[in-house]
């Protein structure tokens, strides 16, 4: 993974991550990581231009902090996981208002939330005494950071579908065929040959599709 904010802000806004809609699953995920990494403080955080954004918490109070405090700013820009043992022993942190003050971070661990290759944000786990973690704890947290990001794809597909809908008058029972002409006497034909009957909808085939070909 190749670092570029440029590119990384910009999957931010396709995938409406920030500032969107409540979501019981993300809340599943942080309660579950607290759980078997035995932290009081857990949270999926998006990286804004200038903010972190917390899409799910537990044991914060804010929702969102100022980006040059976030520990996931860091977290995003490595490859792995991002491990802080005692940020009070971490240049980077030492002094950080995080680490100063409220929440008194002291232990930091953050696993990128990467969706097409870009890195939306992290789920993070924080305990205020130095600390790390146990090879299962590892291991889960970056199976809940896949779910993480899992949950991400599935709902731009979504989006992507409702959109989909609203421009293409689908049968609401099988969603497989269009009507053209009058409301109630008009033609029912199928989606294909609806799509070819208003222009040509490919220019090739794709990569997948010409591997299973050859």
């Amino acid at each position: 993974m190749t670092y570029n904010e440029k590119t990384r802000q910009s999957a931010v806004e396709i995938f409406k991550v920030l500032d969107d809609s409540y979501q019981s699953e993300f809340d599943d995920i942080t309660k579950l990581i607290s759980l078997i990494c035995e932290v009081p403080i857990t949270a999926v955080s998006i990286l804004d231009g200038d903010r972190q954004w917390f899409k799910s918490r537990v044991g914060l109070e804010v929702e969102e902090t100022p980006r040059e405090w976030a520990f996931c700013d860091h977290a995003i820009r490595s490859e792995g996981l991002l491990i802080v043992e005692d940020a009070r022993q971490d240049s980077r942190f030492v002094s950080n208002p995080l680490v100063m003050g409220e929440p008194h971070i002291r232990f930091y661990a953050g696993a990128p939330i990467v969706v097409e290759n870009q890195p939306l944000g992290t789920l993070c786990v924080i305990d205020q005494i130095p600390r790390t973690l146990s090879e299962n704890q590892v291991t889960a947290l970056l199976t809940l950071r896949d779910s993480a990001a899992r949950l991400i794809e599935n709902n731009r597909a979504l989006q992507l579908l409702e959109t989909f809908h609203q421009l293409v008058p689908l049968c609401a029972w099988c969603n497989d065929a269009v009507r053209v002409g009058d409301e109630v006497d008009g033609d029912w034909l199928s989606l294909r040959d609806y799509l070819h009957s208003r222009g040509e909808v490919t220019h090739g085939i794709c990569e997948s599709c010409r591997n299973n070909i050859d």
